[in-house]
């Protein structure tokens, strides 16, 4: 697993750059950000801008939101693969 680098605030350096490029955006003043699901084509384009370093040619807020839903599903597949895979097939009955 790689180290993440933190800022001074002791935040993950990238996750703080995706906050910082969303509130530039206006994003977070989007009711329901992080429900919008962005076209797959789209969302695919984002990802390959910010595994290229070039999170700054993402220019959609929902692409932003989506990427760091991941960020974080990313890293608790990596804390814990077994405890993601049961958190995954949890049924609540209602």
């Amino acid at each position: 697993m790689r180290a993440l680098t933190l800022d001074g605030e002791g935040m993950p350096v990238l996750l703080s750059r995706m906050r910082q490029q969303l509130f530039g955006m206006n994003g977070h003043l989007v009711e329901g950000i992080f429900r919008v699901s962005p076209g797959a084509a789209e969302l695919k384009q984002a990802r390959r801008h910010l595994d290229a370093g070039q999170l700054a040619k993402v220019a959609s807020a929902e692409c932003l939101a989506q990427l760091i839903k991941l960020w974080f599903r990313e890293r608790l597949r990596q804390l814990s693969p077994d405890i993601y895979t049961c958190t995954r097939h949890i049924h609540v009955p209602e």
